[in-house]
């Protein structure tokens, strides 16, 4: 009798409609729930993402001023300070990149990435960020040419990568060099080499191929196209290379 509520009721047929009623209604209520749950959540988490994001950077910019500020020998209210260290970071921030266009600019930013990358600690964490913002910050001037389908890692099992480069191999067949990211860090992954008439090239922007990477699929398109790219160019005359067994 424990737990079965409806087993002793009129009829055993009787008691089973109704227990397969109440099990239908608690099914579409789980439903309904999980339903509404996720729409929530898909509505929420961008928006706390983001206001997370906006708070640790205000935070980060502002902890560079907001010392010197409150040593100053007048009282300032706290939201004037803030509004006042991010104005300041702006500033440097704009004189930065002002400073960053110039030769001389261009040089020293050189010769900066060079000392960070020797560092054994800061080298992954500075790369790593480095490539991020810059594949964000304009896409359409990064290495990546066209978004592409490549069967990897096995065959009928496509996977999203970037054509960066092309090449041709010792027979002449043309070949794409396909870089295939890993999810969720696209500063990582694959190169693979594959034929150019095996290569399946979408119409997808560099962008969105970055956005279904880093979203696990999630910000997937709803569809896409195949398109064509300029075929590669072959040499006219194939250079002679020396063969591993050849001496000299």
């Amino acid at each position: 009798m424990n737990g079965a509520p409806c087993a002793f009721l009129v009829h055993p047929t009787v008691k089973y409609s109704m227990c397969d009623a109440s099990k239908k209604r608690g099914s579409a209520l789980g439903r309904h729930l999980q339903s509404r749950l996720t729409s929530g959540l898909v509505i929420f988490i961008p928006i706390a993402i983001t206001l997370f994001v906006l708070r640790a950077t205000i935070r980060l910019l502002t902890s560079f001023v907001l010392p010197w500020l409150r040593n100053l020998p007048f009282n300032i209210p706290d939201a004037a300070l803030v509004a006042v260290a991010l104005t300041v970071m702006a500033i440097s921030v704009y004189i930065t990149g002002l400073v960053a266009a110039h030769f001389f600019g261009r040089r020293l930013i050189r010769w900066g990435d060079r000392l960070l990358l020797r560092l054994p600690i800061v080298k992954p964490v500075y790369s790593a960020s480095r490539q991020v913002v810059s594949i964000f910050a304009s896409p359409s001037r990064t290495a990546f040419h066209a978004v592409a389908l490549a069967e990897f890692p096995r065959k009928d099992s496509f996977s999203v990568g970037f054509i960066t480069g092309t090449m041709i191999d010792p027979e002449g067949v043309p070949m794409y060099c396909i870089f295939i990211p890993t999810t969720p860090n696209p500063t990582t992954g694959f190169i693979i080499m594959q034929p150019e008439d095996e290569t399946i090239v979408t119409d997808l922007s560099v962008e969105e191929g970055v956005k279904m990477i880093i979203s696990d699929g999630m910000l997937s398109p709803h569809s896409y196209r195949t398109r064509t790219l300029p075929p590669i160019k072959r040499k006219t005359k194939n250079a002679q290379r020396p063969t591993p067994n050849s001496e000299g």
